[in-house]
């Protein structure tokens, strides 16, 4: 079999019009370049191989100019669902509620009709100063948003007038001090079965533990870093090789841990089974963000997207969930 090339001159054209046009914004201007961009992006997410997409839309901080709704094309629904994209289109609400830090006002910040998170809006709100997540809200229908009330442990997704992002997509960014945010809300993961997936990565590798995803009951759940593991549900269950690669430091991991009624927990790493050292199953209770109950279990990343099922979700139902994350982040 004939080995495919990286690129094909149509995609090689593609990165070249993109930095063409990276330079004429000096010139033309911010926002015929990002029309030009939405343009280019909906070519390439309409005619190009999905495994190449990254590779095109990603290296000049470039994002697609859309995303569908991924939750419509699966057969099981969410007790909570958050991200900086629409998940659904049925939903209605709004993205974020963020807090401007030079007088302390908030807004809410919702999707393009692209179901991207509105940008525009969200720069015209803050301006040059910095701003940071007070709500990040439920796109499920079950109300269960996560918000933060202390201010200096808000993520933040604007500083000093820049959007944080990776990949060239907006992300919740936490200071690995004390930045997280909580459900208030009933635990509605209090039996078995149940999946729970999120899309995030590391500013930096550091030591000890670090709690990106965790429970919110006093039984210990989280999936993050403990030294050398990944994930912990009564007991730890996956053993990263030297905990040097517990997350990416350069991009987005998707993660998916699935505990069952019955048998072995699973968990997948950007759409591959790994290898557990464990079969501990816990009872999260709800799934929280970026901190664990102890301040030196904070969060040194950037948290984009977080669904949860009180159910198993199914091989097919995963596969189209992580290809959805895969593509786009």
């Amino acid at each position: 079999m004939k080995k495919r090339s990286a690129f094909t001159l149509i995609e090689l054209s593609i990165v070249i019009l993109i930095v063409t046009i990276l330079l004429a914004g000096f010139m033309l201007g911010n926002s015929l370049v990002s029309k030009t961009y939405d343009t280019i992006n909906t070519y390439i997410s309409s005619n190009i191989p999905t495994q190449d997409q990254r590779l095109l839309k990603s290296p000049f901080g470039v994002a697609t100019a859309s995303r569908s709704s991924v939750l419509d094309t699966l057969s099981s629904a969410p007790a909570a669902a958050y991200s900086v994209t629409k998940l659904s289109s049925s939903y209605s609400g709004k993205a974020l509620r963020v807090r401007r830090s030079s007088d302390n006002l908030q807004q809410d910040i919702g999707f393009t009709s692209g179901g991207l998170l509105d940008e525009d809006a969200l720069t015209t709100f803050v301006g040059s100063v910095s701003a940071y997540v007070v709500t990040w809200y439920d796109q499920s229908g079950n109300a269960r948003n996560l918000t933060q009330a202390t201010d200096s442990a808000q993520p933040t997704i604007v500083l000093n007038g820049v959007i944080s992002k990776k990949n060239g997509i907006p992300t919740l960014l936490h200071d690995a001090i004390n930045d997280g945010m909580s459900c208030g809300c009933t635990n509605y993961l209090s039996a078995l079965p149940l999946t729970v997936n999120g899309v995030a990565g590391s500013t930096a590798e550091s030591a000890g533990f670090i709690k990106v995803l965790f429970g919110g009951t006093s039984t210990q759940w989280f999936i993050g870093k403990a030294n050398n593991f990944m994930w912990f549900a009564g007991g730890y269950n996956i053993n990263t090789p030297g905990g040097s690669s517990t997350w990416s430091k350069t991009g987005f991991d998707v993660v998916t841990a699935i505990e069952p009624s019955s048998g072995n927990p699973t968990l997948y790493r950007n759409g591959t089974s790994q290898t557990l050292t464990g079969a501990s199953k816990g009872l999260p209770g709800t799934i929280n963000i970026g901190y664990g109950p102890a301040r030196f279990q904070a969060a040194d990343g950037h948290i984009s997207e977080l669904i949860v099922f009180a159910s198993e979700l199914s091989s097919t139902d995963r596969e189209a969930l992580e290809s959805s994350q895969m593509a786009y982040y």
